[in-house]
């Protein structure tokens, strides 16, 4: 939604203080969770499928599909989860191909979050060659071609093996 902006006592034009760049202003949310709003995690790796995970929600408790999870691994790794998870940036202007290549491919990981009213959130992940502190994704349904910086979304791709 575009706003009208005005500095009382200015006179002059505000463009050399606020870019006009529409994807420096657009919110670049990968997901929104406290724990106690979710009721699955699932991560799928590509490279690694023995150690793809689901979590799910019953009752009070959090289960790890096909197998007998640690409960305080488990309890760390929800922990992680405290509000808005962002990209770094918009980035189809850098890579204007990128979306089209990387669509038909299989993603590196996929990362899919059920919240408890039922929606969901499905990020997926390539791993860069030229850049290897950042992911190139986008959120299933937006496809908005995102930076995602490994520092930032590391911490919620746990590995199958880490939570037994």
């Amino acid at each position: 939604r575009p706003f009208i902006v005005g500095i009382p006592g200015f006179s002059g034009y505000l463009n050399s203080r606020f870019t006009m760049d529409m994807d420096f202003w657009r919110e670049k949310l990968l997901f929104q969770a406290q724990p106690n709003q979710l009721a699955s995690i699932s991560i799928s790796y590509k490279n690694d499928p023995i150690n793809q995970l689901s979590l799910n929600k019953d009752g009070n408790d959090w289960i790890l599909a096909d197998a007998t999870g640690n409960r305080e691994a488990i309890q760390n790794y929800l922990f992680q989860f405290s509000g808005k998870v962002y990209a770094e940036a918009f980035v189809a202007d850098r890579y204007p191909e990128a979306m089209g290549e990387l669509a038909s491919e299989q993603p590196d990981i996929i990362f899919e979050l059920t919240y408890q009213d039922g929606s969901g959130r499905t990020v997926v992940l390539f791993e860069q060659a030229d850049n290897p502190n950042a992911y190139l994704g986008w959120v299933k349904g937006e496809e908005d071609l995102m930076s995602i910086q490994h520092f930032v979304f590391d911490k919620y791709l746990v590995k199958r093996e880490e939570l037994l």
